[in-house]
């Protein structure tokens, strides 16, 4: 329920930040996405490593960013790099500052309603 009522956030009129959501299938081709600028984010949880990796490194090479696809716990660096076997990913395209992808990581993570856990 954590995905369905963040992506009702993420899309209604009152406060959500996206026009259209979409999803591929794959987890690097959505990474690419992000990196080649066609889409802004991607969020996801429950993920292998093995399901995120290529795209990671396609990710950062373009620019952009991934940190947690959870808020940060008090006393966590908010935009750290998340552990590639934490599960729970959040991809930023490549912005004109970092202030820029901070303040969007900031508002996404506001519209978000609970956090995902995903063991191993």
């Amino acid at each position: 329920m954590i995905k369905v009522d963040t992506f009702k956030e993420l899309a209604s009129a009152q406060g959500g930040m996206v026009h259209a959501l979409r999803a591929y299938g794959s987890a690097a081709l959505n990474l690419c996405s992000v990196a080649s600028g066609f889409i802004d984010g991607y969020w996801e949880g429950g993920c292998w490593e093995w399901d995120v990796c290529a795209g990671w490194v396609i990710l950062e090479e373009a620019g952009g960013t991934i940190v947690s696809g959870n808020p940060p716990r008090k006393g966590m660096r908010e935009l750290s790099n998340p552990d590639l076997c934490g599960r729970v990913y959040l991809a930023v395209r490549k912005a004109r500052s970092q202030k820029e992808v901070e303040d969007w990581v900031k508002r996404f993570w506001s519209c978000t309603k609970g956090e995902l856990v995903y063991g191993r």
